[in-house]
């Protein structure tokens, strides 16, 4: 399936389908029109860059099964207010969430963490 073909909502959201289980690195890097994700329950890994330099990206439903969020998912999001971190979550990538300016607090990671990369919340 490929996912950058996926239609928005009018108002920018954005819905991954219930069977995708990793979105692929870059897939909507750059997007400007998205100001909303929503997560299916199968996702089990958000790729490197997947969502980097979305600017107006404000939030991201995260009730999934999420396990992996890879190297600069989500940087230069600027405007991303909220994400829910799910408890599933093990491994956070380098720069994940750099330049995330808006993030509210707090952000709880998750126990099961086993891997946090450098520079996951940079310049935030």
């Amino acid at each position: 399936m490929d996912l950058s073909a996926l239609p928005l909502s009018q108002d920018g959201v954005l819905t991954i389908p219930n069977d995708v289980r990793k979105i692929p690195k870059n897939v909507f890097k750059n997007r400007e029109d998205i100001t909303k994700v929503i997560l299916p329950q199968s996702l089990l890994t958000i790729g490197k860059h997947a969502f980097c330099s979305c600017i107006n990206l404000e939030q991201v439903v995260t009730n999934c099964n999420l396990r992996v969020i890879e190297q600069g998912a989500f940087q230069n999001c600027f405007k991303l207010l909220t994400f829910d971190i799910p408890k599933t979550v093990h491994t956070i990538g380098r720069s994940a969430f750099n330049c995330c300016y808006h993030l509210e607090t707090p952000i709880v990671i998750p126990r099961k963490v086993k891997e946090l990369a450098d520079s996951v919340f940079f310049n935030w």
